[in-house]
This record gives structure tokens, C-alpha cells and sequence, in this order.
């Protein structure tokens, strides 16, 4: 055997078993990781004060909430009302909101913005993304027309059929 293939078999093992022999069995080991910031990052410390922060105001870590800011899961306005209970819900909610002129260009803003896609510009359920799917209604004719705002609320918030 010439000594560059011996060098070279030499070499292979070594480096074969220096390969295997940095495996691990645990699946928690991640081993080497390169900028280990980017998989386990450092986040602030929302109740606790550090350092000065720039960016928010007074220098804290904590935004203060929006006036009339609501917690997730706090808003217990309709509680009293099922999920699966269409007929209460027509019965109870009423539009809080006046029919006035602003209010009508605002609701015109959001539907535009949040149902238009689907539903349609008119209302007819022929949106970019509900002629595509089946089940988009039609609110510009039918019942649609004559339904009550506690109806309308029920669906918007849970869904048909539920």
C-alpha cells in the first residue's frame, strides 16, 4: 500500500470518527448553533425596567393600551347569549351605533376593507375570493335584506349554523 493511500485512510477514519463521535442522542442537544440570538431571542421584560428605552414613551419597556382599549377575553357584553342561539340574539342586540351619515362612510371604509373580497362590492357574494368558493351569500336580495342586527351580529361573530 503507498503511503498517500495509507495517509489518506488515516485521515478518513480520523475524521469519521470525529464526525460520529459529535453526534449526541439527545434530541434536545442542538449542538453548535450559529447566532443562537436568532433561535432563542432575548425579549424586554414588559414589567421590568432596565435601561431607559428610546423608543416609547417615559422611557418604559410597557406601552400604555389605547383609551378604550379592551383586554382579549374581557369583553363579556353577550355572554349571556349561546353561540348556537341565532333566535336570542335577534331578539336582544340592537346596532348601538346611529344611522348617520359618518357612520355609514365608515361602515362603507371596513366592509371594503374586511368583507368586500368575498362578499362582493354590491354585496352579492360575486368578491374575488367568493367566486372562487361555494357558500358566499348574496346579501343584495332575499332575506338577507329584511334581516335584524342581532342576526347580523351573531353571524359576523360566530359563523352560519352554529
Amino acid at each position: 500500500m503507498s503511503p498517500s493511500l495509507k495517509h489518506g485512510l488515516y485521515a478518513a477514519s480520523l475524521l469519521l470518527s470525529i464526525s460520529l463521535g459529535a453526534c449526541s442522542t439527545d434530541p434536545n442537544d442542538p449542538g453548535v448553533e450559529y447566532a443562537p440570538e436568532m433561535y432563542e431571542s432575548i425579549p424586554y421584560e414588559p414589567l421590568r425596567q432596565t435601561s431607559f428605552n428610546k423608543i416609547n414613551a417615559f422611557g418604559i419597556n410597557e406601552r400604555t393600551p389605547a383609551t378604550g382599549t379592551v383586554p382579549r377575553g374581557k369583553l363579556a357584553y353577550f355572554d349571556h347569549i349561546p353561540k348556537d342561539s341565532v333566535r336570542i340574539a335577534e331578539r336582544t342586540l340592537r346596532n348601538p351605533y346611529p344611522y348617520t351619515k359618518a357612520n355609514i362612510e365608515e361602515g362603507q371604509v371596513l366592509y371594503t376593507r374586511i368583507c368586500q373580497h368575498c362578499h362582493g362590492e354590491k354585496g352579492d357574494g360575486q368578491g374575488p375570493v367568493g367566486m372562487k368558493f361555494k357558500g358566499v351569500p348574496n346579501y343584495s336580495a332575499g332575506a338577507y335584506k329584511t334581516m335584524n342586527d342581532g342576526h347580523i351580529y351573531h353571524v359576523i361573530q360566530w359563523g352560519r349554523n352554529r
